[in-house]
């Protein structure tokens, strides 16, 4: 009688060759799962520094509506005046002021209202316009 060749494959049980597959298996899983951890972390720090620039041009073009908001109220040099934006925000807002020189000083402002964290991040533009440039401030800083 021959051998008979049935439950063996190349010399290897069939059940080993099985536990050879689960481990592959597993070992698979296991570099998706690192790649997924660092494409999740990688997006994560993305749309944070996306945040932080969204509000830092916020902040500016709030900036820009303290000096649209000096000229077309005709301030007169002396203290700063402070707006919300919209009116009552506790976020967005604008102070601006007309120095003795007539240097006018525009600061918008932009605050986090993440009530859990102790560290509330602001943030902040400021934009001066010399004496000389007043009239020339209607124009776009663009």
């Amino acid at each position: 009688m021959g051998k008979s060749i049935g439950p063996f494959f190349g010399g290897r049980p069939r059940s080993r060759r099985r536990g050879g597959a689960l481990i592959l298996a597993l070992l698979v899983i296991a570099l998706l799962l690192v790649l997924g951890v660092a494409f999740l972390s990688f997006l994560e720090r993305d749309h944070r520094l996306a945040g932080c620039q969204e509000r830092s041009e916020q902040a500016w073009f709030l900036a820009r509506a303290g000096v649209e908001y000096a000229l077309a109220t005709g301030l007169a040099p002396g203290e700063p005046v402070c707006r919300s934006v919209p009116e009552g925000s506790s976020t967005h807002s604008f102070e601006v002021q007309v120095h003795p020189d007539g240097t006018l000083v525009s600061r918008g402002v932009v605050r986090q209202t993440l009530s859990w964290s102790e560290r509330l991040p602001i943030f902040e533009r400021t934009l001066v316009v010399p004496s000389g440039l007043l009239e020339e401030a209607h124009e776009p800083f663009f």
